[in-house]
């Protein structure tokens, strides 16, 4: 254990054995004639640490800190540069949590983030922002033995609402046209409208997330014997690569394209720089906005279940984590359909009892439907 020490030039310093037996006398980096009750606090925290580690091992006193500093050392700095929203929300924890022990952090502690960091947000938000990012952490240090493992699950999400709302067809022409023939507020053509116009109808016909289009690039495009173009998806959300056969609308306007080797087709660097595209396009022309989501992923589903594609079908061609995922979001779409397939199937009966329009006819004048 440490006890207190005062040098002759009134600085505060440590001294004795730490858990491992080490000598220790160093600095407790007080500034000079800090009071003695505030140095000895600090010792307190120390030895307290020293304690839990020789009761408990070193797993007890790893800090939250020193845990994000590890996992930011073993993801690297290139993949935080490709991931700045990690980057923000990692620093945000170790705000809060850090050098609180990893073992004493407790559900209540995150909520309590929360609450005071994303007011108001839904409970999507706090799972993305909070649990997944703490859980991440706490599990790469686990696997290092660095810490016990332990997971916080995120308060349960309500289920969907609403019905997804996609952008329809019509905008996605109006768009495309707007981005392509159009001009922006000084009257010019839009400086990137090709770029835009043909990332729209990338993702409206691949179903890809706004973050998997704009890493596409050029050797990812594969044209193959019979013709066809494909496009390589080698990071996703679900961490699947996959392929995606290109629909010839979408090859027309990648063909439009100045393409450069080692630099993305579409041209961006991140989802923010596609985002102000978007709305100088939907500003000067006066659309409606409608987000990557809507024109892609719920454009896509939509276009495949209106063709008379199933919802594995839509699960599949979209690279969905889950059927149960999409059926949840979109087996309203597909139920609409079979409603209309049930009434509508071919028959050979229609002889049997005359013309069904009298029927209906008749209803509109009795209260048959109404008994």
């Amino acid at each position: 254990m440490l006890e207190l020490v005062l040098r002759k030039n009134g600085y505060w310093y440590a001294k004795g054995q730490d858990a491992q037996g080490n000598k220790i006398f160093e600095s407790l980096g007080l500034p000079k004639g800090t009071p003695r009750h505030v140095a000895a606090a600090v010792l307190k925290r120390r030895n307290d640490k020293i304690a839990a580690a020789l009761y408990h091992g070193d797993k007890a006193t790893l800090t939250f800190r020193e845990a994000a500093d590890f996992y930011r050392e073993k993801k690297g700095e290139d993949w935080f540069r490709q991931n700045p929203i990690a980057a923000r929300q990692i620093s945000v924890l170790v705000e809060e949590l850090g050098d609180k022990p990893v073992a004493e952090i407790t559900g209540a502690d995150l909520a309590d983030i929360c609450s005071r960091r994303y007011p108001g947000c839904k409970p999507q938000t706090h799972k993305r922002s909070v649990y997944t990012w703490v859980n991440a952490i706490v599990r790469m240090n686990a696997d290092a033995e660095r810490c016990d493992f332990k997971s916080f699950k995120a308060p349960g999400a309500p289920k969907r609402r609403d019905p997804v709302m996609a952008a329809p067809e019509s905008w996605i022409n109006d768009f495309v046209h707007a981005a392509l023939r159009g001009t922006n507020r000084w009257g010019k053509p839009f400086k990137h409208g090709k770029r835009i116009a043909a990332l729209v109808l990338f993702m409206t016909f691949t179903g890809a997330r706004v973050s998997e289009a704009i890493r596409v690039m050029p050797h990812h495009l594969e044209v193959r014997s019979d013709d066809s173009v494909w496009a390589y998806f080698e990071r996703t959300k679900n961490k699947r690569a996959r392929f995606v056969k290109l629909h010839p609308i979408v090859v027309q306007a990648i063909t439009h394209l100045e393409l450069e080797r080692g630099k993305p087709i579409f041209g961006y660097k991140s989802k923010d720089s596609v985002y102000a595209g978007l709305e100088a396009v939907c500003k000067a022309t006066n659309l409606d906005y409608f987000s990557t989501h809507k024109f892609g992923r719920h454009a896509f589903a939509k276009r495949m279940l209106d063709d008379g594609f199933t919802l594995l079908d839509v699960q599949r061609g979209g690279n969905w984590e889950s059927l149960s995922v999409v059926s949840e979001s979109y087996g309203h779409l597909e139920q609409s359909r079979i409603h209309n397939a049930v009434a509508s199937v071919r028959t050979s009966l229609w002889s049997l009892f005359g013309d069904g329009a009298k029927l209906i006819e008749a209803s509109k004048s009795s209260t048959f439907f109404d008994s």
